[in-house]
């Protein structure tokens, strides 16, 4: 019977890959979410 190996540097350099994947999701994500407020900011218009 034939045993296989799981190559561990190979496991290594996809979970580098996996968490690079979640922050350039994370971030597209976020980047939708923009305010519709542009160049001033509500909260500090009504301190004055």
């Amino acid at each position: 019977m034939k045993s296989t190996h799981i190559d561990l540097a190979a496991v290594r350099k996809f979970e580098n890959m996996e968490f690079l994947a979640k922050q350039l999701v994370e971030g597209f994500i976020t980047g939708l979410h923009q305010s519709p407020y542009h160049g001033f900011s509500v909260e500090f218009s009504e301190h004055r």
